[in-house]
């Protein structure tokens, strides 16, 4: 038997677009009480906006995951409001696609510093919380690129095999004191992740494939809740998720 979200405290980071923001009107139908942290402060107080007219219970707060000081200042503020922290979920990530040739080092580093640097940070927010309460989720949504790595896609594969890795390290440490990990690692998916890919070609070339055969956010958000409400005496420790046809 699965258990209720209904009253939990949920930490989200990158809850104004995508798969964040999906997993937070989905949480929020459930009953969970949300930690939101984005960067675009207008779009997170609109998300607020909401979700608290529907009823749910939402502390929301712009903040930079790059940033860890910012990231602890809000697990901070979440403690005060709630009392607690139950699950955490890094969903803050960018994808910027290119050939290594290119030396778009700019562009890599913006990669390790969201992707890799950004949930360090907000596990190590969260991490002391847990560990008094002695129990906790943390979730960090990886993608199929950290198992099959595909042209222009070597950095970003590189931080998402990262996670994957630091994960099954953080399981192994924290396990005894009741505290899970879990990956989830979707495909192709239809959310605003290729605009920021800065090269046209490969842009454009992702998109349509995307636009044709990739999964919803709500699809996705879907399993998280799954993988959420099983019972404490199970994990879901890495799930991998792809479109329904031959993929990448």
């Amino acid at each position: 038997m699965s258990t209720s979200l209904k009253g939990k405290v949920v930490f989200l980071t990158g809850a104004t677009s995508g798969i964040g923001e999906a997993c937070a009107r989905q949480l929020a139908q459930k009953g969970a009480r949300l930690i939101l942290c984005g960067r675009r402060e207008e779009r997170l107080r609109q998300l607020c906006r909401e979700l608290e007219a529907q009823g749910a219970d939402v502390l929301a707060m712009q903040a930079d995951v790059r940033q860890a000081d910012q990231l602890k200042h809000v697990a901070t503020a979440g403690l005060h409001r709630f009392g607690r922290i139950d699950i955490l979920v890094n969903c803050a990530g960018v994808m910027l696609l290119s050939a290594v040739r290119e030396r778009k080092i700019e562009e890599w580093e913006t990669m390790i510093d969201t992707n890799i640097k950004g949930v360090l940070h907000a596990v190590a927010a969260v991490l002391p919380i847990m560990r008094e309460q002695r129990e906790g989720l943390i979730m960090n949504v990886i993608s199929t690129a950290a198992y099959r790595v595909m042209e222009h896609s070597a950095i970003y594969s590189a931080t998402k095999a990262a996670v994957r890795a630091f994960s099954e390290g953080l399981r192994k440490e924290e396990t005894n004191h009741g505290i899970r990990v879990c990956l989830i690692a979707p495909g192709p998916v239809k959310t605003e992740l290729l605009s920021h890919v800065s090269d046209d070609d490969i842009r454009a070339s992702l998109d349509r494939y995307v636009q044709q055969h990739g999964m919803r956010a709500e699809t996705v958000a879907e399993v998280m809740i799954f993988q959420m409400r099983v019972e404490k005496e199970a994990s879901v420790d890495e799930l991998i998720l792809s479109p329904s046809i031959k993929g990448l």
